[in-house]
């Protein structure tokens, strides 16, 4: 009976039983190493960013905005509320302040509604609304706003305030 339902399903292809069977699948996420360890940084008042061999100290690179640096668990631990945080950039460790530190990917939440509008714009043209806990990538800041990458390639703004971090384990 089971092989029965499966192949009168056949005709409407894979993408819609397993969009059915399993609600998340529809739903495209990146990579895990950059959904739970990835940071992007961005200075919105240059274009460039300076990494530091360690809080405050020399300049060790400076890399255009929007690079992706890591968080690793071998990292040092920085107290709590520091302007600081080591990042692992080309198998180096290196620091950066935190106000330029994006996570790579996020996560778009509203909880007073089932999605999130995709905006051309800060509080522009809605593109798209997006269900709830569809991962968008970092672009660049905007005021209140971020860019986003959506996982076909497509971008837009959503309010920084519907963009919570991705829980990974």
């Amino acid at each position: 009976m089971q092989m029965h339902f499966i192949r009168q399903l056949q005709p409407l292809g894979l993408g819609l039983l397993l969009a059915t069977a399993l609600p998340h699948a529809a739903i495209a996420r990146f990579d895990t190493v950059e959904r739970c360890f990835g940071y992007r940084v961005f200075d919105v008042n240059d274009r460039t960013v300076n990494l530091r061999r360690s809080p405050n100290g020399a300049i060790v690179s400076t890399v255009p905005n929007g690079t992706q640096v890591s968080d690793s668990p071998a990292l040092p631990s920085m107290p709590q509320g520091s302007t600081w945080m080591p990042v692992v950039f080309q198998r180096q460790t290196v620091y950066v302040s935190t106000k330029l530190l994006y996570r790579a990917v996020y996560i778009a939440v509203d909880a007073n509604d089932r999605s999130v509008n995709l905006r051309r714009q800060p509080n522009g043209t809605i593109i798209k609304a997006l269900p709830n806990n569809t991962e968008v990538a970092f672009v660049a800041p905007q005021g209140d706003w971020l860019k986003v990458r959506l996982s076909s390639g497509e971008v837009g703004y959503i309010s920084s305030k519907l963009l919570k971090r991705p829980s990974c384990f």
